[in-house]
């Protein structure tokens, strides 16, 4: 993959619009809030396209005239080839052709990735007295479309962080566009980190999907997510908990608790139906818990039987599920909880039995 271009300009908002010019491809188009300049916006650039690259099995290439950080491309080797052993299926290794420099810069400002989810909330909670920052993304779960939803987080993330003396960073980003192939899974959070880097602070928090027993490959992770640091902004794995540890927490605080976004399947701001609503939804029953954000649990049960789930990652959360309702006595909720896992355990079975079949015959 190789980038010709990479172009600035200011919108009338005081915005920066950026435009990268990628050979064969549609230009990726990035928009940044919340700054006056970019001083490692090459950084962005070469990690937004990294994995993609990989995924694609073609080598990376710079022009000189955009050096990219040293100390992220040190990272980034190491970072690959712990990614091309987990994912060898569908991520190669690749050469990057680019000039490296070492900036001599003074870096302030601690900023936690914040999406209005579970995690994101848990770890603003945990960092709220350090945290100088919190940013959104809109183009990744938050899709371009969805302007309704865009215009609501926008409005109720600006409320939150003036409420609470910070100061909000949103970057939007085409990025779905122009790969739509992209496994997103694999590549999250070195997209978002891609993007928060741009912005040359001190600090960046990462919220963990999953519980210290859980890990297992994943887009971000307590090993590979520090090594999308470049040198200057720091990039920290955090509260790597059990999603309903982090649930209990957040539940206990009500403004956190009624603006909780959740939902990735509606353009509604939380749909109340899909796998992502339902679990979060579950936990909020067991702890006997009400929030402004969701409807309740018992309203929507006929969706809980229909749940089907695809990977690890949903497993665990169920499983967890599960537990916290067999600790506080919720027997008929974790029967739901356990035919939801058992179902996905089912399914793998079968698969791993139908290839052990094929690789016989």
């Amino acid at each position: 993959m190789e980038v010709t271009a990479i172009e600035q300009s200011v919108s009338e908002d005081g915005s920066i619009n950026v435009r990268v010019k990628i050979a064969q491809k549609s230009d990726l188009q990035l928009n940044f809030q919340g700054a006056e300049q970019l001083p490692f916006l090459n950084d962005c650039v070469f990690l937004s396209l990294y994995i993609q690259s990989m995924q694609e099995g073609t080598d990376l290439t710079f022009p000189d005239k955009f050096p990219v950080s040293a100390m992220l491309v040190e990272n980034l080797d190491k970072h690959q080839n712990i990614f091309t052993k987990w994912y060898n299926e569908h991520l190669h290794p690749i050469d990057v052709n680019v000039k490296t420099v070492t900036q001599d810069l003074e870096a302030s400002g601690k900023v936690s990735l914040f999406s209005g989810g579970i995690d994101s909330y848990y770890t603003y909670v945990e960092k709220q007295r350090e945290l100088s920052h919190v940013f959104l993304c809109i183009g990744m779960d938050i899709q371009l479309e969805e302007q309704k939803k865009i215009d609501l987080a926008v409005v109720q993330y600006k409320d939150f962080a003036r409420k609470h003396n910070k100061k909000l960073l949103i970057a939007t980003t085409n990025v779905r566009h122009v790969f739509p192939g992209a496994k997103l899974s694999t590549q999250h959070a070195a997209l978002f980190t891609a993007l928060v880097l741009a912005y040359g602070l001190e600090t960046l928090y990462i919220p963990a999907s999953h519980n210290i027993d859980e890990l297992f490959p994943w887009g971000s992770h307590l090993l590979t997510d520090p090594l999308l640091s470049n040198g200057f902004t720091q990039v920290i794995h955090h509260g790597a908990v059990a999603r309903t540890e982090k649930t209990a927490g957040i539940a206990e605080n009500k403004d956190a608790l009624d603006s909780i976004r959740i939902c990735n399947s509606s353009e509604e701001f939380n749909c109340g139906e899909c796998e992502k609503c339902l679990r979060t939804m579950f936990a909020l029953a067991v702890l006997k818990k009400e929030t402004d954000s969701l409807p309740l649990l018992q309203n929507k049960l006929q969706f809980l039987i229909k749940i089907k789930i695809y990977n690890d990652s949903q497993a665990t959360f169920w499983q967890d599920n599960y537990q916290l309702a067999m600790k506080h006595q919720c027997f008929e909720l974790a029967k739901y909880a356990k035919a939801i896992v058992r179902s996905y355990q089912w399914r793998q079975w079968i698969k791993q039995g139908i290839s052990l079949l094929r690789n016989r015959a």
